[in-house]
């Protein structure tokens, strides 16, 4: 399946207006988000070119002599091509010099992060996110997403659209790990009846992050929340085979169990600026797909792994960014159907917003 040789036939205005009010009823019940590195690295945030070339530059200054043979291992592996990921799973770094590259990723993304939030705060910014969750059904209250992202732009855009968001911490300067409590937080008021105690809840992001967070470390042997500042070393996994191990402690293990008991009971998708390439969430990603849930996947270019699932998966509509006869635009694939839309950029949060629920 080669994109570059496809010719696209132009979408009608009646197929999209159907398309339109497809996209407006997918976000409704059932439905949870998986949001991938794709929408960090559009607002700031470095991806993994620009993290291979960060550690470059600073790991060496920190290296103690037993560690340079493992670094050198790494950066030959860069030299040669090979992605950050494939090169730290060719060599897994020894605990200290995890250590460091936790550190200094974790310096990079904070950077990153800081810069975005400031524009937020200070500049009165609105994230495409937080445009997109407005449009999210009120009720149920809850609105399920997962994340490999470090970062806390979800956080900040959920948040400036007026919902909670429960990371199953509580607290505030050194919030703990406690996701009944966290839920109980959001209790509003309780609605008795003649049988029954109701909860009535706030709206709120349920918010499943399997790989860490900036604002999350250990004190004490606890998993803790805290200001990013005052944190050294986040409970974040990077790429490469550590991951793997990481992966199965507190609160990983929490986060990632719960985020594929979702994905295994909804009965929608949304994925955004995610290439299926995390081993941790495939295992029941990718399946749920391809078994037929239906999937809109919205991204400005799908991955190899992305396009597999598409062709075998015939309830998957996505968007990417494309060209047509020398216009800009959006494929829109419908199974292996493929359309294009002239000058409408689907694939950009921004945009598809504007396009399918207009001007907020």
């Amino acid at each position: 399946m080669t994109k570059s040789a496809l010719q696209y036939e132009h979408i009608t205005d009646e197929e999209l207006h159907t398309l339109k009010l497809k996209v407006q009823k997918h976000l409704g019940t059932g439905l949870v988000t998986v949001i991938g590195s794709g929408l960090s690295v559009a607002q700031g945030i470095s991806g993994m070119g620009a993290l291979a070339d960060h550690l470059v530059a600073s790991v060496p200054k920190q290296l103690s002599k037993p560690l340079i043979p493992g670094w050198a291992a790494i950066t030959g592996e860069l030299k040669s091509g090979q992605g950050l990921e494939a090169a730290l799973l060719r060599h897994p770094p020894q605990p200290d010099l995890e250590d460091i590259i936790v550190k200094e990723t974790a310096t990079l993304m904070r950077n990153d992060e800081a810069k975005v939030i400031r524009q937020v705060v200070s500049n009165g910014k609105t994230l495409p996110l937080t445009r997109l969750l407005r449009h999210f059904p009120k009720s149920p209250p809850v609105i399920d997403i997962i994340t490999p992202n470090y970062d806390r732009l979800i956080e900040v855009a959920a948040e400036d659209a007026g919902l909670g968001v429960d990371t199953m911490f509580v607290g505030t300067v050194l919030g703990r790990y406690d996701a009944k409590a966290s839920n109980l937080s959001f209790v509003k008021s309780l609605r008795q009846t003649k049988k029954t105690v109701r909860k009535i809840t706030a709206p709120r992001v349920v918010l499943y992050k399997p790989h860490g967070s900036l604002d999350w470390c250990m004190r004490n042997g606890k998993p803790i929340r805290a200001a990013v500042e005052h944190i050294d070393t986040p409970l974040i996994i990077t790429p490469g085979l550590n991951k793997y191990l990481h992966g199965y402690k507190v609160p990983f293990d929490k986060h990632r169990e719960k985020a594929n008991s979702r994905v295994d009971t909804c009965s929608r998708l949304l994925i955004i600026g995610y290439g299926f390439n995390d081993d941790h969430l495939e295992t029941h990603l990718s399946p749920a797909i391809r078994s037929g849930r239906s999937t809109l996947i919205i991204a400005k270019t799908l991955s190899p792994k992305a396009l597999q699932i598409i062709d075998a998966s015939p309830d998957v509509t996505a968007f990417e960014y494309g060209k047509n006869g020398g216009q800009e635009g959006t494929v829109i694939w419908q199974g292996k159907n493929k359309l294009f839309l002239a000058e409408i950029h689907l694939w950009d949060i921004d945009d598809m917003v504007t396009e399918i629920f207009g001007n907020d």
